[in-house]
């Protein structure tokens, strides 16, 4: 089975971000953090789940994604529009490997 990695770029990342706050969503990133990013680089989303609540109150489901930022392992976490997510490029990573033993 072929593992799916979707990812940002700098530009996507400024976009979601930009949803994030005017929808008032928990998670955003400071827009200075945002423009210092590498324009080259692609930001891979570790990890992703459903989300369905900002300022303590029920809204619309979103996904919240854990962003890598650099080789070393920081991350942030970015509320993100649902049909963004949905949208973001992706790219296959080898195989799942199951063993029974």
């Amino acid at each position: 089975m072929q593992k799916t990695i979707h990812y940002f770029t700098k530009k996507l990342l400024a976009k979601a971000n930009a949803i994030a706050i005017k929808r008032g969503y928990n998670r955003a990133l400071m827009d200075d953090f945002v423009d210092g990013l590498s324009d080259k680089l692609k930001y891979p989303v570790c990890y992703h789940i459903v989300h369905r609540h900002k300022r303590g109150e029920a809204c619309e489901p979103h996904i919240r994604v854990f962003i890598a930022t650099d080789d070393e392992g920081s991350t942030v976490a970015l509320d993100c529009e649902w049909n963004l997510f949905q949208t973001l490029p992706a790219v296959g990573v080898g195989s799942m490997i199951v063993s029974n033993t």
